[in-house]
């Protein structure tokens, strides 16, 4: 599987004739590496190792039939005292012995040089400089390094650090500083005068606290006396404080005008306009350059690498396993994996040049929301059929506070919550409130009807009683039928 490593910039030798910093220009990189015998051994073992189930690993490489041979070198001839004494001087220095030196009674662990040449084509290893150990096809079709400078050089690849870019101001603050101890070193060591004429001293007298010393002469003062301490002109902290700034302009280390800081918590440099543009000029002549030949030439081709090596190398299963469960199951549940393999990803990075018109952005856009949340400027576009999309603004709001999840805050209603938004809507409200005074006026109604026909019911009870009371009271002459006879001999028949 491919590896990112970092490797020194003394140990990669880049094409002389390459005339922009950007490594992926040149025509041919040698890496230089060192290895003893166990390294290429298990690097020779594990080519054979795999080449059991794949012979072709095996293509182009070429190891010496006797491996230990490059390592077993004739006796170092025996050592003088002078070679012995500038060892020991360089041991007495706190710094590790170069890689290449042998310092072990094993000779296999001597470090042996192994160059590793790259162009956009092929790569060839050389061990020690004598026995090439592989040819073969460059497999990433191009210079498989990254670099970037601090400050760039015209027509050069190599650029400027920041020890060459401060050394000199450094250089001035500490010689600065040297002269201001010697002067104050005075005050702790004074000198001492004394008069030519008089109290010649013998011999050193040693001076401390409580000494007596006898000295000749009416004036005492004269005898005797301490020059005067010399002080510290003040013009030389001014030259101090601008060499330190000048410093931290080239360095970007200002903590107070640096990326993504403020002044300090008493200063209202960002209250204001023309502090908040101080800022971040401040902060684009420091950092934006170098941050973004890091960004362009490194950290961005970087992320394409990896998008690259992830879909020539990785399967579903180990993307989603490298994801994990959580991540994994949402990856699979809201994209297609195939979608994912026809999808073209492009990477962009918030930093740089792009932070500072992120910066400026996002001080305007204060203004733009307030600016936009007038109701006169409403009505004026309601007027014209306009109207104002705050959805849009949330998402300016939400971009320039690099915030990418704006999608989980504002989504579609469910149909649950959108039918209990209804419901509570005013005209939903209203409508509730006129039925339910409609349901009462019905109510109303068929409880007065009701006691329409109740009373209505009870008079006709009433009336029923009292004919029934009266028809009860009359006789059977009056409530009789006569008959058709007449009166002779006969009784009326009452029905």
């Amino acid at each position: 599987m491919p590896f990112f490593e970092h490797r020194p910039l003394d140990k990669v030798l880049v094409d002389p004739k390459l005339d922009v910093p950007d490594i992926r220009e040149a025509k041919h990189v040698v890496d230089v590496r060192y290895m003893d015998f166990y390294e290429m051994n298990d690097l020779k073992e594990a080519l054979e190792l795999a080449a059991k189930d794949d012979p072709s690993v095996m293509d182009g490489w070429s190891f010496p039939e006797n491996l230990k041979d490059a390592w077993i070198q004739p006796p170092a001839p025996a050592s003088n005292l002078q070679t012995e004494q500038t060892l020991y001087m360089k041991g007495a220095v706190h710094h590790a012995q170069d890689v290449n030196v042998a310092n072990s009674v094993d000779p296999l662990r001597t470090k042996l040089e192994v160059l590793e040449y790259v162009d956009s084509k092929r790569k060839i290893l050389v061990l020690d400089a004598k026995k090439v150990i592989y040819t073969g096809e460059n497999e990433f079709k191009r210079i498989n390094f990254l670099s970037s400078n601090w400050w760039n050089r015209p027509k050069a690849f190599f650029g400027m650090g920041l020890g060459l870019i401060v050394g000199q101001n450094q250089r001035v603050d500490q010689g600065t500083i040297n002269a201001i101890l010697k002067i104050l070193s005075y005050g702790v060591n004074p000198i001492y005068l004394k008069r030519r004429d008089g109290n010649n001293l013998t011999q050193m007298v040693k001076t401390n606290v409580g000494k007596i010393m006898t000295v000749d002469g009416d004036d005492v003062s004269k005898a005797f006396s301490l020059m005067e301490t010399p002080k510290v002109p003040g013009d030389i902290w001014n030259a101090l404080r601008e060499s330190e700034q000048a410093t931290e302009s080239s360095s970007g280390a200002d903590q107070q005008l640096v990326q993504g800081s403020s002044a300090g918590p008493r200063s209202s440099m960002g209250r204001t306009s023309g502090g908040a543009a101080i800022q971040a000029s401040a902060s684009a002549t420091r950092l934006d350059g170098p941050l973004d030949n890091f960004i362009e030439q490194v950290f961005k081709p970087f992320l394409y690498i990896v998008d690259e090596t992830v879909f020539k190398k990785m399967s579903d299963a180990a993307i989603i396993h490298i994801l994990g469960e959580v991540l994994g199951k949402s990856l699979t549940k809201s994209l297609d994996m195939q979608q994912y393999w026809d999808s073209q990803i492009d990477f962009e990075v918030l930093a740089g040049a792009s932070m500072a018109a992120k910066r400026t952005m996002s001080q305007s856009l204060v203004m733009l929301t307030q600016f936009l949340d007038n109701q006169n400027l409403a009505q004026a576009l309601s007027e014209m059929g306009l109207y104002i999309d705050f959805n849009v603004i949330f998402k300016m709001w939400m971009e320039a506070s690099e915030w990418k999840s704006s999608q989980d805050i504002v989504k579609p209603m469910p149909p649950d919550v959108k039918a209990k938004r209804d419901a509570n809507s005013p005209a939903a409200i209203a409508q509730m409130r006129t039925q339910a005074q409609q349901q009462a006026n019905d109510t109303k109604f068929q409880q007065k009807q009701e006691i329409e026909d109740q009373s209505t019911n009870n008079r006709i009870k009433r009336d029923l009683v009292i004919a029934s009371a009266k028809a009860s009271g009359l006789s059977e002459t009056v409530e009789g039928t006569p008959s058709t006879a007449g009166l002779a001999g006969q009784e009326p028949t009452v029905e």
